[in-house]
């Protein structure tokens, strides 16, 4: 519910997810690393700006702007969404601008290791608790071979 497709999302829409149920689910997206790695991020405190910013050119383009303080982030219909923090998985929620500096060197695009026209979906692994994990090898009764 919380995906972000920029090229599908509008900033206005963006916003009202942030207001609705951001407390709860904060919006989200992924960017790709020089790796190949995909990572999903939050945002926080996201608004519609209409302040736009010459650089940004392409749905999913962003950077960060000192006299906002905030991430901008191109969106769909021409449209820019700024956020002020951030939440990448496995490290804490930081401000924007220290977020932008702890990515890799060369992302700047979200979605530029595979195109983000689809959203993330992390893989599913199936856990089983020990305990309801069936028999146990080693108690397992065997049938003798000459029986």
């Amino acid at each position: 519910m919380s995906k972000v497709v920029w090229q599908n999302t509008t900033a206005e829409k963006l916003s009202r997810m942030w207001r609705g149920v951001g407390h709860a689910h904060p919006p989200k997206s992924t960017f790709g690393s020089q790796n190949g790695m995909q990572y999903t991020f939050r945002m926080f405190d996201v608004e519609e700006t209409s302040r736009l910013s010459d650089e940004l050119t392409t749905a999913g383009s962003s950077t960060y702007l000192d006299g906002t303080q905030k991430m901008h982030v191109r969106c769909a219909d021409n449209t820019e969404a700024t956020f002020k923090f951030a939440h990448t998985e496995g490290r804490a929620k930081t401000g924007a601008k220290q977020w932008r500096n702890g990515l890799p060197r060369k992302i700047m695009q979200f979605g530029r290791g595979e195109p983000s026209d689809k959203p993330y979906e992390p893989p599913r692994i199936e856990v089983v608790h020990p305990h309801r994990a069936g028999p146990n090898i080693v108690h397992y009764n065997r049938t003798p071979p000459d029986a």
